[in-house]
């Protein structure tokens, strides 16, 4: 299912920023889901919308600014494919850094 978050993310990444902030979310979702942690799951179901409007401020603003996304986030998937809860973890903050650069907060 991560796999297929990040196609439709390479997809939507072509078209507007609110599609591609819908699969940036479902991704995160599945992430907090499959974390085995009840906390990151209830969490998630309850930020949502909050989560939904974060992503689309911070969504990227060009092509490449797409692609960077795409693939930082199919890091996160890969790490976490490897069971290596390091790297997932660094390839989470780096995507969390670059949205709040994006969104102007991280400055």
């Amino acid at each position: 299912l991560m796999a297929a978050a990040i196609d439709k993310m390479r997809i939507e990444s072509a078209r507007e920023a609110p599609g591609f902030a819908e699969a940036d979310l479902s991704l995160h979702l599945l992430v907090a889901n499959a974390s085995g942690n009840p906390f990151m799951r209830s969490i998630g179901a309850v930020v949502e919308a909050a989560l939904r409007a974060s992503f689309l401020l911070s969504a990227p603003v060009d092509e490449g600014g797409y692609e960077i996304s795409v693939t930082a986030h199919a890091r996160i998937v890969e790490a976490i494919a490897a069971r290596d809860a390091d790297a997932a973890a660094a390839a989470m903050t780096g995507v969390i850094f670059d949205g709040l650069r994006r969104h102007g907060a991280a400055e």
